[in-house]
């Protein structure tokens, strides 16, 4: 048999051993095996998928496919948004540290810090709870009167100028 026919021959066991593999839903490699084909021998990378050559040594096609696989996605535990961020960084926190929640940005942080732990939370820690003026009679006695904050500053001594300027600005603009 020439070399040729023989070629086409194993062409026609390869398609052949292709179908096989595809009714008994196994690896193809494994059915070549089986009838005594030749394997060949294929290396994939690791985070893309494309097929490596032969002479490479590595697992990975190219170094940017090296640096993206040490990458895991992470969901932040303020906002839900998927993030980015080195394995051994995860790793290092949990393990070290003992952190058990993984923020985007410093906002998210913070904001989770602040629903966790802020005045909302502990209302007996927030400086004022509530004004140290009543903005509301003070803007009753200028609508009464029609004095400024300057005249009514005689009839309030207690009450600075400045405090009383900035409180009947605050109500001109509610």
């Amino acid at each position: 048999m020439s070399e040729i026919a023989e070629r086409e021959q194993g062409i026609v066991y390869c398609g052949y051993a292709t179908l096989l593999a595809d009714i008994l839903e196994e690896d193809m490699d494994q059915v070549k095996r089986h009838f005594g084909f030749p394997v060949e021998h294929r290396v994939y990378c690791l985070y893309c998928g494309d097929r490596l050559p032969r002479s490479r040594q590595s697992e990975y096609c190219s170094p940017k496919c090296r640096n993206q696989s040490r990458y895991i996605d992470v969901a932040c535990d303020q906002c839900g948004n998927l993030f980015k961020r080195l394995e051994s960084q995860v790793v290092y926190h949990i393990g070290k540290h003992g952190y058990q929640h993984q923020f985007c940005t410093r906002s998210c942080l913070w904001k989770w810090f602040g629903r966790r732990y802020g005045f909302g939370v502990h209302p007996e820690h927030a400086r004022h709870s509530t004004r140290k003026w009543n903005y509301a009679v003070i803007w009753q006695l200028h609508l009464v009167t029609g004095l400024g904050a300057l005249k009514l500053h005689v009839y309030l001594p207690s009450l600075p100028l400045g405090t009383l300027g900035y409180i009947l600005a605050a109500m001109r603009k509610e």
